[in-house]
């Protein structure tokens, strides 16, 4: 296949973020079809490790970097590196992952086609309306993919899982108003998910009847597709961008982005339906729309993509 390289930007950071995960996984699809491609960071040697991935590596302290022909493809985030690589010779593309990063690294007036940014992949429809409403830039359509056979339901108990990393004071206050409102439930245990390796994330999920998805803003979250997969019942936010797969009262319950009181409620509802035929028909639902989000699909989309891209076809 062509020997144009595609260049990942990915920030040197080890903690549990699903974007970089994301990242690395684009990469190895990449490779994995004969395309020339890496992840590259900013220090030599660094390498995210908190997932198992064989995506080449590069960093901008040595190694292979963009060159005339090549594809360097920045997080939405990355306004002073775009701005910086502007008029370079490799081609300019944004992965965007989370729509709040747009307009919250950009100065009032700024947007992306002053840096000559023509080519943007998006994980979600709310990112896509967003860049062409705002910037009248066209963007493709790339679901994250997760791994359906990891995350499956196991033996469940009557535990709430969450992630404290994902705006901890609403959590806190979700938490104490379902104690207080739901006194019959003062002892199901919240169970964090927090600074563990992914396999484990599967685990907790799987053991797990109920989610609590406290995250916003959000471009395509993949812990509420994950708890899904694992047939938990999912209860909370969206960010925006979950909209692309949680339905009210079909696969999950939502309430609105930072609304604690009706999140508790909702929790409360939850909690009282792990043992229905209600409950057990949103958990049918959830595992459904997981599937439609599994490693092939996304794969299938990543590969079609830059293979049309680098054959010279409009972003």
């Amino acid at each position: 296949m062509s020997e144009r390289r595609i260049f990942y930007r990915c920030p040197d950071w080890d903690g549990p973020t699903g974007g970089i995960l994301v990242i690395y996984r684009h990469v190895e699809i990449l490779a994995r079809h004969g395309i020339p491609a890496y992840v590259l960071h900013q220090g030599r040697g660094f390498r995210a490790s908190w997932f198992a991935s064989d995506a080449p590596v590069a960093s901008l302290a040595g190694g292979p970097r963009p060159r005339g022909g090549d594809v360097l493809v920045f997080p939405e985030g990355c306004r002073d590196e775009m701005r910086e690589a502007a008029g370079k010779a490799f081609e300019r593309a944004v992965f965007a992952q989370n729509w709040a990063y747009v307009y919250g690294s950009l100065e009032p007036g700024e947007d992306w086609r002053d840096w000559g940014i023509r080519r943007v992949l998006c994980v979600s429809r709310y990112i896509q309306r967003l860049l062409l409403q705002t910037m009248e830039l066209p963007s493709a359509l790339v679901h994250p993919g997760i791994d359906v056979e990891l995350f499956r339901a196991g033996g469940k108990r009557l535990q709430i899982a969450c992630m404290p990393r994902k705006n901890p004071k609403d959590l806190r206050q979700i938490e104490g108003i379902f104690r207080a409102r739901f006194p019959r439930f003062r002892a199901v245990p919240f169970v964090p998910i927090d600074a563990v390796p992914h396999a484990r994330v599967a685990e907790l999920l799987a053991e797990s009847a109920v989610f609590l998805a406290t995250g916003y803003p959000e471009g395509c979250p993949l812990p509420p597709l994950e708890a899904m997969a694992c047939e938990c019942l999912v209860v909370g936010f969206t960010g925006r961008g979950g909209g692309e797969y949680m339905r009210h009262g079909r696969n999950c319950l939502i309430a609105g982005d930072g609304d604690v009181v009706r999140a508790a409620d909702l929790l409360g509802r939850v909690v009282g339906m792990v043992e229905t035929e209600e409950g057990a028909a949103l958990r049918r639902q959830a595992r459904r729309t997981a599937e439609r989000f599994s490693l092939a699909a996304e794969e299938k989309a990543v590969h079609r993509y830059w293979r049309r891209a680098l054959a010279g076809e409009a972003a």
